[in-house]
């Protein structure tokens, strides 16, 4: 399985690095006794007790300040998801459907409901969702000629968009139908590799221009437009 070994930022209360088996985890101590009631960052710290079958975690969402899930994959070269309820201080291995072989990205909008995406054994895109915090995964259908996803973002337990290189799924009932939304034209190639969607209305994605710069589409009205920005700076997505 082709691994492609990136850095990003998923920092709220966990960090997972992309290379090595471990995670780290920042919690709030207690300021200094002249401001009693403020709450400063904590060190961060290593987290090793997760897993060993997560051998190359990928992405992690975290809805509560105890409740996280971090997707990747196996040495044997399949998908994988691992869960806390207790803030990181025990981790536990989660099963998929057979067909996953890679998890790139996940969203959960509720301590009940996560999305994660990938690919199966044959590069085809690949969702799976959870409704009962992650006790039993299955897999939702896609359109046909959708490829290897690797980016996800749900406002919230309807409502998700999941992007590919050159394509953009999403969906406004729970997975139940993903459709893929129409993207504009462009005078150069770009691929796309995440997405964030703070509300149903308003997402951005981002990727690159090959041997080019970032890219970012943006829409404000749930998928229907899309819109280019090329931002002339030096691709690091």
């Amino acid at each position: 399985m082709k691994r492609h070994l990136r850095w990003a930022a998923l920092v709220v209360c966990v960090l997972v690095p992309f290379v090595g088996t471990g995670i780290l985890h920042n919690s709030p101590v207690e300021a200094s006794s002249a401001l009693p009631k403020a709450i400063s960052p904590g060190p961060w710290g290593f987290e090793d007790r997760i897993p060993i079958s997560l051998a190359y975690p990928s992405a992690v969402s975290c809805p509560s300040a105890s409740d996280c899930w971090v997707v990747g994959g196996t040495v044997e070269g399949s998908g994988a998801v691992i869960a806390t309820s207790n803030g990181g201080r025990g981790w536990s291995n989660e099963s998929l459907p057979i067909r996953v072989v890679e998890l790139n990205a996940i969203s959960c909008p509720s301590t009940s409901n996560c999305w994660a995406v990938g690919s199966t054994a044959g590069s085809e895109g690949l969702v799976v969702a959870t409704s009962n915090g992650g006790k039993t995964w299955t897999t939702q259908s896609l359109a046909y000629g959708i490829g290897t996803l690797s980016g996800i973002s749900c406002p919230n337990t309807s409502d998700c968009w999941a992007v590919g290189p050159t394509y953009v799924v999403a969906t406004t009932d729970g997975g139940s139908t993903w459709n893929a939304q129409t993207l504009p034209n462009t005078e150069y190639e770009y691929f796309l590799s995440g997405i964030s969607c703070p509300s149903t209305s308003d997402c951005w994605a981002a990727g690159h221009i090959p041997g080019g710069s970032g890219f970012v589409l943006g829409t404000s009205d749930g998928g229907a437009t899309w819109t280019p920005t090329n931002l002339n700076v030096g691709s690091l997505i």
